[in-house]
C-alpha cells in the first residue's frame, strides 16, 4: 500500500538473470483505484494479468475485474480493460479474487461474485482470449451462495474447478469439470 491506497508492484527478469527494481503497475482508468489480488498466466505471445480494483462512479462503489497484457516480458502493459461489465446492473456486484488457468490457447477465469453489501458470494467462470477480452459470457458454476476461494487444476487433459462453501457453517468443497461448452 502507499498510504491509504493499494498498488500492484512488479519486477521483471533482466537478461543477465537478475531481477529489476519493483515498479508500480499503473491503472489510469476513470473511477478506478486500488488494484489488488493479481493473477498472472503465460499466454501465447506474452503474459496476461487479471486483478480486482475499486470502481466508484457516481457515488456507487464495487469491486470489478480488469485485464492487461504484456508482450515484452513486462516492460510495457496494455491499458487495463474491465472484464466484469456485462449487463446494465454490473455495478451492483462485487467481483473479487480472480484465478486464471491456461489450457492450450484457452484462458479460464474464475472469481467470487456477490451483490454489493452482501457477505455471501457465488463462483463465476468465463473464457478470455490471450489479450484478456471475453470470449463468452460469464457463467455461475456454484449452485448456492456462500462459495469462496475458487481454484483451477487440470488432470488427464480435463479442466476442473474447486471451491469452498461455508453456507450455514457447514464447510464443504465442491468440484466442477469443464465438459465441452459447460461446467458440470
Amino acid at each position: 500500500t502507499n498510504g491509504t491506497a493499494f498498488s500492484l508492484l512488479y519486477s521483471t527478469l533482466a537478461k543477465d538473470g537478475t531481477w529489476t527494481e519493483f515498479q508500480e503497475f499503473s491503472v489510469s482508468l476513470p473511477d478506478t483505484s486500488n488494484p489488488l489480488v493479481p493473477s498472472l498466466v503465460s499466454v501465447k505471445g506474452g503474459d496476461l494479468l487479471v486483478f480486482q480494483a475499486h470502481y466508484a462512479p457516481n457515488d456507487s462503489y464495487s469491486f470489478q475485474l480488469y485485464s492487461s497484457f504484456t508482450k515484452d516480458n513486462g516492460a510495457t502493459w496494455s491499458q487495463p480493460i474491465m472484464i466484469t461489465n456485462e449487463g446494465e446492473q454490473f455495478r451492483n456486484y462485487n467481483n473479487q479474487r480472480p484465478v486464471l488457468l491456461r489450457n492450450s490457447d484457452d484462458v479460464y477465469l474464475a472469481w467470487e461474485r456477490s451483490l454489493t453489501g452482501s457477505v455471501t458470494s457465488s463462483i463465476y467462470v468465463c473464457t478470455l482470449n490471450a489479450s484478456g477480452t471475453l470470449v463468452n459470457r460469464s457463467e455461475q458454476v456454484s449452485a448456492r451462495n456462500g462459495a469462496r476461494e475458487p481454484e483451477f487444476f487440470s488432470y488427464n487433459e480435463n479442466i476442473y474447478l474447486i471451491w469452498a462453501d461455508a453456507q450455514s457453517n457447514n464447510n464443504k468443497v465442491y468440484l466442477s469439470e469443464k465438459k465441452a461448452s459447460f461446467w458440470g
